[in-house]
């Protein structure tokens, strides 16, 4: 026999005024993939719901971008820059 557990499950997921996202919902079943081009969100998003569920504010440490904390994604401050090659 299965035992239930009382495991909660996110269904939506509601950005206000984080990063360049102001008011956009996004629903959330089973697994969901996020996908996207370079610059396009993808980190900002996870990096929400990581501040969100564990309230950890180093935010995507592979990019070693030191202007991603809690402030500049409230105030929507993109320092970023994209180089490219010639």
């Amino acid at each position: 026999m299965k035992q239930m557990t009382n495991r909660k499950t996110a269904t939506k997921l509601l950005l206000v005024q984080w990063s360049r996202f102001q008011n956009v919902s996004m629903r959330l079943e089973g697994s969901t993939l996020f996908t996207g081009v370079n610059t396009s969100g993808k980190s900002t998003i996870l990096d929400a719901m990581t501040y969100l569920l564990t309230g950890n504010t180093q935010f995507n440490k592979a990019a070693k971008d030191r202007d991603r904390t809690v402030v500049a994604y409230v105030r929507g401050i993109q320092r970023a820059t994209v180089r490219r090659g010639i």
